[in-house]
């Protein structure tokens, strides 16, 4: 089975690749990877795997559908991608504001549109979504809702993070927190660049339909 995480800037695609260690026979690739790469990804020379059995897990680089701005014909291409290879899609969703206000601490600038265009793509395709609320918020019943979905075998608790995270998948150079102390991580500024009325409107719309207040 080919898993592929794919989500907007700041939704908290890097924290669900890390939680997909929780699962049986799970190897998640340690950096972000293209869709096309990820299809022809090769782990037979991985002695801890079986290459026919092995459960492959991606998280989606710049220029992917669902996550990106992408032109119409990139889109074609993956979409078929994912038919082909029979993949699945595992689409990470999170409160609008939230990921507008993140990616403005993170690098100075954000992109409201980009969020706005990838959450109604999601829509048109009939993409569910893995809400980050819920991922932090209700662990086990999101990992249950995953298991459900993608019949994988847990062999950790989500709860449990990052204990259970191998040390060199998508490390990072920030001290640690388990899911817990996440839920308690709150934005409060409201910031829009580039983003004129109706955008803003609908921005707040999608908002809203996709469950996630102010």
């Amino acid at each position: 089975m080919k898993i592929f995480i794919t989500g907007v800037a700041r939704s908290g695609t890097t924290l669900l690749a890390r939680l997909m260690n929780a699962f049986e026979g799970v190897y998640v690739i340690n950096e972000e990877v293209s869709l096309e790469d990820f299809c022809n990804y090769d782990i037979k020379g991985l002695e801890k795997f079986d290459n026919e059995k092995t459960i492959l897990v991606g998280k989606r680089s710049e220029g992917t559908i669902f996550s990106h701005r992408i032109s119409k014909q990139e889109k074609e291409k993956q979409l078929k991608l994912i038919k082909d290879n029979d993949i699945k899609i595992l689409n990470i969703v999170r409160n609008g504001f939230d990921v507008v206000d993140s990616q403005y601490k993170a690098w100075g600038i954000n992109d409201p549109l980009e969020w706005l265009g990838c959450i109604k793509e999601a829509v048109t395709y009939g993409v569910g979504a893995l809400k980050y609320q819920e991922l932090i918020g209700t662990p086990k019943k999101t990992q249950d809702r995953v298991i459900k979905n993608l019949g994988l075998k847990k062999q950790h608790n989500f709860s449990d993070y990052p204990y259970f995270v191998p040390e060199n998948c998508f490390a990072s150079n920030y001290k640690e927190y388990g899911l817990r102390k996440l839920k308690k991580v709150t934005h409060t500024e409201r910031i829009f660049n580039e983003c004129d009325g109706l955008d803003r409107f609908q921005f707040i719309y999608y908002n809203h339909i996709n469950g996630f207040k102010e």
